[in-house]
């Protein structure tokens, strides 16, 4: 009965156990399947050459060659090599590839077009000035005469201003004056009068050109100014020097269009000292700042606006003596006013330019 048990197991592929006495099904290893490709078989000859690139980076092109290997512009048993001294590619290929690989090349190794940047910032300034002041008093000397310059003049005096009751004039010595004797008081007391008055009007215009040319898609910046020392303190108690720019600056990033249009990517920054105040380890000269930063899209040799500050400013002040001030028509006689406009505008052109290519 075992043999005939062995026989049965061994045609229906059973696996026996002999201490458990118990079947179960058989089921083979699946069997793995090979394939084998032979190798393409090439006509040509591998050969090597090289190629001088004038106007693109080597390094860059041997990247993109390298890099579509798997799409046949380099096969698996060509090569390359770089030759930063001369910028130069050494290949290793079929001979039949090198007509592909010439017209890549050839696409790849143009020269890039040029940009000119042309900026012109203009800074207008503007201010007015209006003041009137007044000084009279009484005093017991004086020239017999009754129209002068000044109070001092008047008096035939410098040292006065202990005789004055209103000393509300102005401080500035381009100032116009006319001194009056209003009247004798008495046989020796006189009251003098002296008015004072100033209009100012002040107007600048500053033209900054900076202009500068980089090649497309690269950055581009330009800077001219000063750098301004002030004394920086340390957490031991030390000071040193420190210096910040104060300085006209343009920096650009130009893109050409397939249309010959320009996207710039644009910043524009002009700073220039300003007040001097006052820190806890001496003096600092503020920076007043104007900057702009933007994205636009010009044409070749077009000029753009990019964006324009205005500013104005206008200070009014009154110096007086209480209750005798708001007398009608003679409280001007016992105050001083000042009144002070001032203006500021900067524009900001800009002018892209597309230069030639060059000729190869």
């Amino acid at each position: 009965m075992r043999s005939s048990l062995l026989l049965i197991i061994l045609m229906s592929r059973i696996v026996w156990a002999e201490q458990e006495w118990f079947m179960e099904p058989y089921v083979p290893e699946p069997k793995k399947v090979v394939v084998i490709v032979e190798p393409e078989l090439r006509t040509s000859e591998l050969e090597s050459k090289l190629f001088s690139i004038k106007y693109a980076s080597a390094s860059d092109i041997a990247v993109i060659l390298g890099h579509h290997r798997s799409q046949g512009v380099i096969s698996d048993v060509g090569s390359l090599s770089v030759d930063e001294r001369t910028n130069s590619l050494l290949i290793y290929e079929y001979a039949d590839r090198f007509d592909e690989i010439e017209s890549i090349i050839s696409s790849l190794d143009i020269p890039v077009k040029q940009v000119l940047i042309e900026a012109r910032i203009v800074t207008l300034n503007q201010g007015n000035a209006d003041e009137i002041g007044v000084r009279w008093g009484l005093t017991k000397t004086g020239n017999p005469v009754s129209v002068a310059p000044t109070i001092e003049a008047l008096q035939g005096s410098t040292e006065i201003t202990d005789n004055l009751n209103v000393n509300l004039g102005l401080a500035d010595p381009n100032a116009g004056r006319i001194a009056l004797r209003l009247a004798t008081l008495g046989s020796d007391t006189l009251l003098d009068l002296e008015l004072s008055a100033l209009q100012a009007e002040t107007k600048a215009e500053i033209i900054s050109s900076p202009r500068l040319v980089t090649t497309n898609k690269k950055p581009a910046y330009i800077e001219q100014g000063s750098e301004i020392p002030y004394l920086e303190a340390a957490s031991s108690g030390a000071t040193s020097v420190s210096f910040r720019k104060a300085v006209l600056s343009l920096e650009v990033i130009p893109q050409i269009t397939p249309d010959n249009r320009l996207v710039l990517d644009l910043s524009v920054t002009q700073d220039r000292p300003g007040q001097v105040v006052k820190t806890g380890i001496g003096e600092a000269v503020a920076i007043d700042t104007q900057r702009i930063r933007t994205q636009v899209l010009v044409d070749d040799g077009e000029t753009l606006v990019l964006g324009g500050i205005f500013q104005k400013s206008l200070i009014k002040s009154v110096e007086q003596v209480p209750y005798l001030a708001d007398i009608p028509w003679l409280g001007h006689l016992f105050k001083r006013t000042s009144e002070k406009l001032t203006r500021s505008e900067l524009l900001i052109f800009v002018t892209p330019k597309i230069q030639s290519s060059l000729s190869k």
